[in-house]
């Protein structure tokens, strides 16, 4: 029984973190969709990549995680083109970026580790070890 209560506890993680992240999805294919090209002016450059770009719009201050190529002539204070909505604040995308691919990729992860987690726990003599270590 105590298994089958790991295993149960288990698959609700996976669950559990895909809830925020299907949110914040869901709100980057919402700009996506319906988002338009706004000028924004940039307040810090990282050194390398990845890092994070500061920019102002609108008087208030975002900032992006970029993971790509960082272009060398890209200096603080140019303007940057980024597609933006109105109502989905803080959810900004570059205009030729898709954040589909990745996204659904890591929420299938998410469910695929649950639903297995959830195999495990209501089959009919589910796992006592765990990387060679027993549960209960």
């Amino acid at each position: 029984m105590r298994t089958r209560i790991f295993w149960g506890g288990f698959a609700l993680l996976p669950f559990l973190i895909s809830i925020p992240f299907s949110i914040s999805s869901y709100k980057d294919w919402k700009v996506y969709r319906g988002g338009s090209i706004v000028s924004t002016r940039l307040i810090t450059v990282p050194k390398s990549s990845p890092g994070y770009i500061k920019f102002q719009f609108d008087e208030h201050v975002y900032s992006k995680r970029i993971s790509g190529y960082l272009d060398p002539s890209i200096r603080t204070g140019d303007t940057l083109q980024l597609k933006f909505l109105r109502g989905y604040e803080g959810h900004f995308l570059f205009p030729d970026e898709n954040p589909l691919s990745w996204d659904i990729v890591v929420i299938l992860m998410m469910f695929f580790l649950g639903f297995s987690c959830l195999y495990y726990a209501f089959r009919k003599n589910p796992p006592n070890k765990v990387f060679g270590r027993k549960i209960g």
